[in-house]
């Protein structure tokens, strides 16, 4: 009798202990993968910060690509035109000198205007005071000053502001778009129509420029354009958003973001 009481007790403490053997292994696997996923987790939030990091930096340097264009093409041209104006007059031609005069004051005041946009550009939260419909019209704007581009702008529904890192993002996105017109679609005329919705947002970029097969672009062996619009998917998935691009050769492309 005392021989079976002394089985049952080893039997029992064999099991307890095999239980919590058990125990310890099952809270070492589930510590250790909450540790993986929380290193993941941190991980992730490193890598979007530093591609929000970068994408900042890259519109800081579009933003003084424009500037150093907008000075030399349009207000150097400006001072430059006053400056003839001025030194090629008659002085002894009172009509002369006065509708010189008035020409000098237009040209200025349009050079004033000009600089009272740029220093608005310098600001680093320009986007945050103005939004990001007016940043993408004033990224129109700058396609029409070339000459070589008629734009059209519109906007639908009723404007939601979005968190800044994600307008950041987005703004990143469509200038990326709009290079992407400038360096290789051959264009004339681009659109932009963003149309809030209840629950989302659907930017669409379209052109009519020579068009190109999406899925061939799409692939970083075929060069930059590929691996820019790889770089473009990126960003999107960073916004949790989806991007399709419709293209036919000679029939323009047509870009849509839902976000």
């Amino acid at each position: 009798m005392q021989k079976d009481i002394i089985i049952v007790i080893a039997a029992v403490v064999i099991i307890l202990l095999f239980l919590g053997v058990m125990f310890l292994l099952a809270l070492f696997y589930f510590n250790n993968k909450k540790r993986r996923m929380q290193d993941e987790k941190t991980k992730m939030k490193a890598a979007y910060i530093e591609e929000l990091l970068k994408t900042r930096l890259e519109i800081q340097e579009e933003t003084l690509r424009n500037i150093s264009q907008e000075i030399h093409d349009n207000i150097g041209q400006s001072l430059t035109l006053v400056k003839l104006t001025i030194s090629t007059v008659n002085p002894e031609k009172a009509l002369e000198v006065s509708a010189a005069l008035e020409n000098s004051k237009q040209l200025l005041i349009t050079t004033m205007k000009d600089l009272r946009n740029l220093s608005h550009s310098l600001n680093p939260d320009l986007l945050g005071t103005i939004g990001l419909t007016a940043m993408i019209e004033q990224q129109l704007l700058q396609l029409e000053k070339t000459g070589q581009y008629k734009t059209k702008f519109n906007i639908s529904g009723y404007k939601v502001p979005f968190e800044p890192q994600k307008e950041i993002v987005l703004l990143r996105i469509v200038q990326e778009l709009l290079n992407n017109i400038l360096k290789h679609a051959a264009a004339t005329f681009v659109s932009i129509d963003m149309d809030y919705q209840d629950q989302q947002l659907i930017i669409k970029i379209a052109d009519n420029g020579k068009g190109f097969d999406p899925d061939k672009k799409m692939s970083p062996k075929d060069g930059e354009p590929g691996i820019g619009l790889l770089n473009i998917q990126k960003r999107i998935n960073m916004v949790n958003g989806t991007i399709n691009i419709a293209s036919m050769i000679g029939k323009g492309t047509t870009t849509t973001l839902i976000i």
